[in-house]
């Protein structure tokens, strides 16, 4: 919690240093994620288990399906930004389900914390009446943080829906797909890069 407190501290510091600009709220939004990436191939956080678990109101991903979450993805997917496949896969085995449940959990966490930071450095360039930077914060915090966010939580929902709860009241035997057709809209299903659709 340190690091994030500095983190914040230094960033206000800058904004009085460096002039508004489109180019210093993207890059505020890049440094973070940089910083993050180190952070936790150094030291992974995570929040309490209670934190990463599937609410009732998501389960039926009806929210995360109105915000275009699933868009997002195959935008991102097809983008080719961050290699074949930007998001954790499945892969069979006896413990694939709670391997990719485990591995939303790092990116999720990261995104999070750079999201809160992003949104106090928006909330302060805002007070200062630089409108455009805050919008321009604000845009990309959502595009870069906020999107990553929901798509981590709703390839859990989608793993639960096939698989069960990861707490290990699972419903099909670990390693195998349930004995039922995978939609692609409005249910869960795996892409053919082993990726959760």
């Amino acid at each position: 919690m340190l690091i994030v407190v500095l983190t914040v501290t230094a960033l206000l510091w800058s904004v009085s240093m460096i002039s508004r600009s489109v180019a210093f709220a993207f890059a505020v939004n890049l440094a973070l994620m940089a910083f993050a990436g180190v952070i936790w191939s150094i030291v992974p956080i995570r929040f309490g288990r209670g934190y990463y678990r599937v609410r009732p109101f998501e389960r039926s991903g009806r929210l995360y399906e109105s915000l275009e979450v699933r868009l997002f993805q195959r935008v991102l997917r097809s983008s080719g930004l961050y290699g074949r496949s930007p998001f954790p896969r499945y892969v069979r085995g006896p413990t694939g389900w709670a391997v990719l449940d485990a591995a939303t959990l790092g990116p999720e966490t990261a995104h999070l914390l750079i999201f809160l930071v992003v949104s106090t450095l928006s909330l302060d360039v805002a007070f200062r009446g630089w409108w455009d930077t805050a919008g321009w914060l604000v845009m990309f915090n959502v595009l870069l943080n906020a999107y990553p966010v929901l798509s981590m939580r709703y390839v859990r929902v989608r793993t639960e829906r096939l698989f069960g709860p990861s707490d290990g009241r699972r419903k099909s035997h670990p390693g195998e797909l349930p004995n039922k057709p995978l939609q692609p809209t409005g249910g869960a299903g795996l892409g053919a890069n082993g990726t959760v659709e």
